[in-house]
């Protein structure tokens, strides 16, 4: 009922989907480990872009990685002769805030238990690539979500590259959303 599908058909009937999608879960450990890092990596987004922004990120994230899913599973024929699939969890929203907080402070350095200290540019560098490595395998659908919230943040930081990320005090751009651009206040 949450979830969204692949099939427009069912889509339709169930238009919310589209966002509520990224507020529900299945299983325990998959929302404990989004909590988490939306904890670490969102305090940081939160801290250098305020509220608002770590919100409007969240919410564009799992925007975009709906938008990629049913894109990927309606015209990907690959995916689109498959069985029919539904994607659940907030992964694609916090994977394009892992990804925005790295591109604003790449040399932030977490440490990690039994690695030691790492820059949250090489966690993000990770993160990407077992998305990628995961397109093929049992949980497609919901890669193709991180890879459309990675996306988002990624587009939305090159396209402002003086500040990335919503960069500036006024600027909110929305490369991943079809070129969208549009002036908030903070």
């Amino acid at each position: 009922m949450f979830s969204l599908p692949a099939d427009l058909g069912a889509l339709v009937r169930r238009p919310w989907s589209v966002l509520t999608y990224a507020f529900l879960h299945q299983g325990f450990l998959h929302i404990i480990f989004n909590l988490l890092n939306l904890y670490w990596f969102g305090s940081l987004v939160r801290e250098y872009l305020g509220d608002r922004k770590l919100v409007s990120l969240y919410i564009l994230g799992a925007l975009a990685g709906a938008a990629l899913f049913l894109l990927a599973y309606n015209l990907v024929p690959a995916y689109r002769n498959g069985p029919l699939a539904e994607v659940l969890g907030a992964s694609g929203a916090v994977t394009a805030i892992i990804v925005a907080a790295a591109t604003l402070l790449p040399d932030y350095t977490f440490s990690l238990i039994l690695i030691g200290p790492v820059k949250i540019k090489y966690i993000a560098f990770v993160v990407v690539l077992i998305s990628l490595a995961g397109i093929d395998g049992s949980n497609a659908g919901g890669e193709i979500a991180h890879i459309g919230g990675q996306s988002l943040a990624l587009a939305s930081s090159r396209c402002c590259s003086a500040a990335p990320i919503w960069g500036g005090q006024y600027r909110l751009s929305v490369i991943g959303l079809g070129g969208f651009s549009a002036a908030v206040r903070a």
